[in-house]
């Protein structure tokens, strides 16, 4: 596989090129610091690619998610710092190719380069429409609005009242009645 690594120059640009090296498989560095070997951006590199991993900045979300969508290209994003408007560039690109963004890229990362295999053969052709998240808890792949709803169902389930004084008033009401020889 060819997968693009954008932000190869960066701490885990470096590990990621280093795992697809090991693994048989082409990394081509992209980094705007640039240097040899290595395009200043992504729209310098037109050859083949099967993906693009980027560890790169936040800023750069527009570019990214635009080649990506122009080329075609699944995408795994792990930069942090994303703006929500950053975020809903990537949630309209996930529109078209498959996307996964996550936020925590620390544990697993040895597993990048088999997942993106993996997901490029799982998405082949397939309606990408959703974008994935997993939070630094690792829990969950939920879109944030259907967790913000679910939590918004369940408030209005379960009422509370500040510091349980339901719980209170009800243990006094109690005791106020056993005193009185209501019980």
């Amino acid at each position: 596989m060819t997968i693009i690594v954008n932000g190869a120059l960066g701490r885990m640009g470096q590990q990621v090129c280093r795992i697809l090296a090991e693994s048989g498989d082409t990394a081509v560095k992209v980094d705007k610091a640039g240097g040899e070997s290595v395009f200043s951006s992504l729209a310098e590199y037109t050859g083949p690619a099967d993906a693009v991993i980027d560890f790169s900045n936040h800023a750069g979300a527009k570019e990214l998610a635009d080649y990506c969508v122009s080329r075609k290209l699944p995408l795994v994003a792990a930069t942090t710092g994303y703006t929500p408007e950053e975020l809903a560039l990537l949630e309209q690109a996930a529109e078209t190719v498959p996307v996964f963004q996550s936020f925590n890229m620390s544990i697993g990362v040895a597993l990048l380069a088999r997942l993106v295999k993996q997901a490029a053969a799982v998405f082949g052709g397939a309606d990408a429409g959703r974008i994935c998240k997993i939070g630094a808890s690792g829990r969950g792949v939920r879109s944030r609005k259907k967790r913000s709803r679910e939590a918004l169902e369940e408030r209005d389930r379960h009422p509370r009242h500040p510091h349980g004084q339901h719980r209170r008033r009800a243990r006094s009401d109690h005791r106020n009645s056993e005193r009185d020889g209501h019980a």
